[in-house]
């Protein structure tokens, strides 16, 4: 009676860590394999964000590779107009000021001289254009060069800019295409979004610009609210393709309201593999990868499966390795 007894506690215990230890294996087993397939041909794709050179486009997040202070005109001064310039695609982050113009720039704040921080969002341009955008940077060779600088002594290349202005100084140059990733969450993204919306279109600029986003929420008022803006998925979205692709599920193109995933080339849960990629390209959407700067697949790797585009802050060496 007592071995009896025993026998079913061990059960009770060994079942279901039996069924729990095979769940986990499946689930690794789906999540980390998909390389089965070969590539499969993007060229006859009508998605324009759909990479049709048989190489990934280089998307630049950090123009001026860290020679000169991220999202100033100075780093677009001294690198955009040179010949050797290696992206593709232009990743521009950008921020609403409190009088609703949209400025390039990542950081939710400005410091000032004294090393005090104010919040774009609550600055008017005026205001926001009287802070010095290189006070933080450190050069490669650990100098500041432009920490310090205050009133008259900041040059204008290193005030905030606009998008539209950037955009105008960029065209003089070379034609791209750009990735333009809302920073603002809230009302204050959602405002960025309206404006973001009416800059692509006075500048005929709708067709050239995906739409990313820091807050899904932003993502899902754009999908509701400006349907002719071509934007990434959302978090959701891609989890529902990335199910909808690990089981070749049929689906209807209209179910997918966004023209491109933008994920992670790093994460646990693979998401670059032959098999993604060949069924995000069946159904006319386009794959970018971030991340890829520190992911284990090389960029190479990336481009022989057709990922669309490689996200890096490192353009001149990413573009060296898919030569």
């Amino acid at each position: 009676m007592k071995r009896n007894k025993r026998l079913k506690r061990f059960l009770a215990i060994f079942i279901p860590c039996i069924t729990i230890f095979a769940c986990l294996v499946t689930f690794l087993a789906i999540v980390r394999t998909g390389n089965s397939a070969a590539p499969w041909d993007p060229s006859k794709k009508t998605n324009v964000w759909v990479n049709k050179t048989g190489k990934s486009w280089v998307a630049d997040s950090n123009v001026g590779g860290g020679d000169y202070p991220a999202d100033t005109m100075l780093a677009f001064h001294n690198t955009i107009k040179d010949d050797t310039y290696a992206g593709d695609v232009i990743v521009l982050s950008v921020r609403l000021t409190g009088d609703s113009h949209l400025v390039v720039w990542e950081p939710e704040t400005v410091t000032s001289s004294t090393g005090a921080k104010s919040a774009v969002s609550s600055l008017s341009l005026t205001d926001l254009r009287d802070f010095n955008l290189g006070e933080d940077f450190v050069a490669p060779d650990g100098s500041t060069p432009y920490k310090g600088l205050t009133g008259a002594d900041i040059p204008d290349d290193l005030r905030a800019a606009e998008l539209a202005d950037v955009f105008s100084y960029i065209a003089q140059y070379k034609i791209v295409n750009y990735i333009v990733k809302i920073e603002d969450a809230g009302a204050t993204g959602k405002r960025a979004a309206d404006e973001l919306y009416k800059v692509l279109s006075d500048n005929d600029m709708l067709a050239r610009v995906i739409t990313w986003f820091a807050s899904d929420k932003i993502g899902e008022y754009i999908g509701e609210t400006y349907r002719d803006m071509p934007r990434a998925a959302t978090a959701r979205e891609i989890s529902y393709f990335y199910c909808n692709a690990r089981f070749d599920m049929s689906r209807a193109q209209l179910n997918y309201k966004w023209v491109v995933i933008i994920v992670s080339g790093d994460s646990f849960i693979r998401k670059d593999t032959t098999n993604f990629l060949n069924y995000a390209h069946k159904h006319n959407r386009s794959v970018f990868y971030t991340d890829v700067d520190s992911a284990k697949t090389t960029p190479g790797e990336f481009s022989s499966r057709h990922a669309d585009g490689l996200i890096t802050d490192a353009a001149a060496d990413t573009a060296a390795k898919l030569a």
